[in-house]
């Protein structure tokens, strides 16, 4: 499947989960985020990152994101934002 067939199924799926703000969005590309980064300076260029969002399954993938790049030599940071707790795991 490729990027055009892939966009097409997206927008073949029912939006009854979405927000009503969010209903009508059909816009499935990183131009918002992009301007902001380069609003701000690329911040997400100063130190290598990933940056995990959606609505469920961040914790598991930055978990098993987190794994495999220490298990293949690097250095890793996991930050798990919380209630109350703001401190990011240095491994």
């Amino acid at each position: 499947m490729n990027y055009d067939a892939s966009v097409r199924c997206l927008l073949s799926l029912g939006r009854e989960l979405a927000a009503p703000t969010q209903a009508a969005a059909t816009k499935f590309d990183l131009e918002n985020i992009t301007v902001l980064a380069e609003r701000l300076g690329r911040p997400d260029r100063a130190y290598p990152s990933a940056h995990i969002a959606g609505t469920n399954g961040k914790g598991s993938t930055a978990a098993f994101l987190e794994s495999i790049l220490r298990h293949a030599g690097f250095r890793t940071g996991l930050k798990h934002k919380r209630r109350g707790d703001r401190r990011p795991s240095l491994r």
